[in-house]
């Protein structure tokens, strides 16, 4: 799943929002909007930042111990959002363009559970603000700033159970080198990374084999060696990888069958593994060697032989050749055997 499991998500709901305008001007504290404005439109754009937790916050972040205060009612969310909106203008390093802060307290049914989202936007002519009776309101949002989605620069989603902030938070910065952070964001959060690039590669090496494994019946000549294969070298030559890229990998492999039912099991065996390893909403770089790694095949045969050996030695020190009786014959060249030994007969084993 994501940050947010599919129940959350589709409960979630924006009980109390606060907009601030961070950039080179002075900081001006505003208060919270009277009204959740425009709720839809922010509920979706949290939705894009649901994505698997990669960062943490580290035991000293002020930002987790400002949220946590504000979750407990140490601090109102007022004060609370207007210490977070000063904070994050202070890093905000000049080279930044200015932009609309959104921080957000949110509800998604769950009891002891709080969720916060901090949000902030390309500043341009996006927001217009209007006074009326002293209290800002949020007039609307212009047709560019709904369309453009690259004008969403940061955002993140953290968790609070039963008054305590959770470490693990999903944050996106579209700045930042996929799936990292810009500096300031960095030590505005004051998070670390939780898997690095490699681990997210070995992540997607064994939610190929799992998927390949699953679908074997529906992979050309059942063979899951060649297809995985197929599939990293594929993943292998990818600027980033992503949930898109892993499906596009897969049915490639596949021999991207027409079939509406075989396609289907397709996806969910990658939804799964997905979920089950934790990409969802993640894009990062590929890893050469961790993607070019060989995976080893072991077989037992119906006499009781076991074969295990690196797949990347199929079609060329070993040969299988299955016949139409289900036989199959095996042929291994090899430049010299190292090791020939009788071993211990296992307890249980027959002929």
């Amino acid at each position: 799943m994501g940050f947010l499991s599919n129940e959350e998500a589709a409960a979630l709901r924006i009980t109390r929002m606060i907009l601030h305008v961070v950039g080179d001007g002075e900081f001006q504290p505003e208060p919270e909007l009277a009204e959740v404005e425009q709720e839809q439109f922010f509920l979706d754009r949290l939705q894009d930042v649901n994505a698997s937790g990669l960062f943490k916050f580290k035991p000293t972040s002020p930002t987790k111990s400002a949220i946590g205060d504000i979750a407990s009612g140490v601090t109102s969310f007022e004060a609370g959002a207007q210490a977070l909106a000063r904070e994050f203008s202070k890093w905000h390093v000049g080279t930044s363009v200015n932009g609309a802060f959104f921080i957000f307290e949110l509800n998604a049914g769950v009891a002891g559970t709080q969720l916060y989202g901090m949000v902030k936007y390309d500043y341009k002519a996006a927001v217009e603000r209007t006074e009326d009776q002293g209290q800002v309101h949020l007039r609307r949002i212009i047709d560019a700033f709904v369309e453009d989605k690259k004008a969403l620069q940061k955002s993140c989603l953290v968790r609070v159970v039963d008054g305590v902030v959770i470490d693990e938070i999903s944050a996106k910065d579209r700045m930042g080198s996929a799936p990292n952070l810009t500096d300031y964001f960095m030590k505005f959060l004051e998070v670390e990374r939780d898997r690095s690039d490699e681990e997210l590669n070995r992540s997607v090496n064994e939610g190929l084999r799992q998927v390949l494994n699953d679908t074997r019946d529906l992979l050309p000549g059942k063979d899951v060696g060649l297809a995985l294969a197929m599939a990293k070298d594929i993943l292998r030559n990818r600027q980033l990888i992503d949930e898109e890229a892993i499906a596009e990998a897969v049915f490639t492999a596949a021999g991207n069958p027409e079939g509406e039912d075989e396609r289907k099991l397709i996806q969910r065996a990658i939804n799964s593994q997905v979920k089950r390893q934790k990409l969802t909403g993640l894009s990062f770089k590929p890893d050469a060697q961790v993607l070019r790694r060989s995976q080893r095949r072991r077989l037992r045969t119906a006499e009781g032989v076991v074969l295990e050996y690196p797949t990347d030695l199929e079609n060329a020190s070993v040969k299988r050749t299955v016949h139409a009786d289900g036989s199959a014959t095996f042929v291994i060249e090899t430049k010299r055997v190292e090791d020939d030994q009788i071993v211990r007969e296992r307890a249980g084993a027959s002929n």
